[in-house]
């Protein structure tokens, strides 16, 4: 005699239902999740900037610092050495070891900016190129073209001053970095033909960034 067995209970619609119904609340805030994370995104460079000027700006004031404290050592030094009637100040080898002293500390401001500088001339050349293309959104060109200035008013305030090679230059590895080559007639062949890109360096002639260039071929 066979034995009716009772049919399985089916549950699993039921939890597709309710998970369906589940997603459709998250569906219809993706809209704003998206916009959020695109505000967010638009505001990174921007807070990139500003935490590159404040780095840059305390480094500044530091060596500063440690300079000065220096200095007035050496004077305070000096004028004790004088109240003792040894008369010091002025002397040549005062004069040779402040020399030396305000040098190595250019060179260490130096390097301290071509470690530093680099990646902050790269997004001022890329917002100056975006601010120069006016392709993007709208607001996207003007604040590229603030962005630019604002690193613009950074490297001026660390002494970097940007150059650009005339036509004709001998090539100089050091200054120059050749992206391409042209012909021109009028110029003989290995010169600089056409400055892509501007060069930027420190007030006492150190290469922070070297200028983009075609060579000039015949």
């Amino acid at each position: 005699m066979l034995r009716k067995t009772a049919s399985p209970t089916k549950t699993a619609p039921k939890k597709a239902t309710t998970a369906k119904s589940a997603a459709k609340p998250s569906a219809s805030k993706s809209g704003a999740g998206q916009t959020g994370r695109q505000a967010g995104i638009a505001k990174r460079p921007a807070a990139a900037i500003d935490r590159s000027s404040m780095d840059l700006a305390a480094a500044i004031d530091t060596l500063h610092s440690q300079m000065n404290a220096a200095m007035a050592r050496i004077a305070e030094l000096a004028t004790i050495q004088a109240n003792h009637n040894k008369v010091v100040i002025r002397t040549a080898p005062l004069d040779r070891a402040t020399a030396t002293f305000q040098r190595i500390v250019a060179e260490v401001v130096d390097d301290q900016l071509s470690e530093m500088l680099p990646p902050l001339v790269a997004l001022r050349n890329e917002l100056a190129g975006r601010a120069g293309a006016g392709t993007g959104a709208a607001g996207d060109g003007e604040f590229a073209r603030r962005g630019c200035e604002t690193l613009d008013h950074v490297l001026k305030i660390a002494g970097v001053q940007s150059y650009d090679p005339r036509p004709g230059e001998a090539v100089d590895p050091v200054i120059h970095l050749a992206v391409g080559e042209t012909s021109r007639g009028d110029l003989p062949a290995g010169v600089v033909a056409e400055t892509v890109q501007s060069g930027f360096r420190t007030a006492r002639g150190k290469v922070i960034v070297p200028a983009k260039v075609r060579v000039n071929r015949r």
